[in-house]
């Protein structure tokens, strides 16, 4: 019983703790880099570009959702010749937002630190490829983007912020990506048989995020 009332007070103090900023919308924009991806034995991979965007709405102060884009560059050498193939991701993904800052009351006013996960889909290109294959007349038989690896993404991170102002801040993302049913290594130039373990690709990025107040959030939205 003791447990169950201290869930509720719990529960009540942040609902009430939330009341004190909503209907925030903001924007996204980040550069970084991509590290890791799921390379076959016959090649080595470099470090990529990453890049993200995103427009989200903060329900409250604690809690958002945001939608969010992201591309990411590979290049892989392989081994036994030095020949390299580039290739391309394309992913867009639905986050919830946690603000760990306000949840646990950190107390500065120009830092927030934000915790999100989210579940997307992803498309990745090699241009070589794709190229080669419509040479060879192959017909793709795969169900969602043809001639593409198509595959879940499942974002968890952390984004730390510091705000110059009510409205902009700098931001600092770090993401780790799991990539279920990726079903090619990113060489797929070089080697073509399935790859049955996990994807994970790691994204460190900085940029800035913009703020609408939720005054003018209104107004526009009306």
């Amino acid at each position: 019983m003791k447990k169950i009332i201290f869930t509720l007070v719990l529960l009540s103090s942040l609902i009430s703790n939330a009341q004190v900023s909503k209907g925030v919308w903001f924007f996204d924009a980040n550069g970084g880099a991509r590290f890791g991806g799921k390379v076959s034995e016959f090649s080595t991979l470099k470090t990529g570009l990453h890049l993200d965007g995103g427009v989200g709405y903060m329900i409250n102060n604690i809690f958002g959702i945001k939608f969010d884009a992201g591309y990411d560059t590979y290049k892989t050498t392989r081994i036994s010749d030095e020949n390299i193939d580039r290739s391309y991701s394309i992913r867009g993904t639905v986050e919830g937002l946690v603000s760990i800052s306000e949840l646990f009351k950190f107390g500065i006013d120009e830092f927030d630190l934000t915790f999100y996960a989210g579940y997307g889909f992803t498309t990745h290109v090699n241009p070589s490829v794709r190229e080669s294959d419509e040479l060879a007349g192959t017909v793709w038989d795969d169900n969602t983007v043809k001639g593409n690896d198509d595959y879940v993404n499942i974002p968890i991170g952390l984004t730390p912020r510091y705000n110059i102002n009510e409205q902009l801040s700098i931001n600092l993302n770090y993401a780790v990506l799991l990539l279920p049913i990726q079903d090619n290594y990113v060489d797929k130039a070089f080697d073509r048989s399935r790859a049955t373990d996990l994807g994970i690709i790691h994204n460190v990025s900085v940029g800035i995020q913009y703020r609408i107040p939720s005054s003018v959030s209104k107004s526009m939205f009306r």
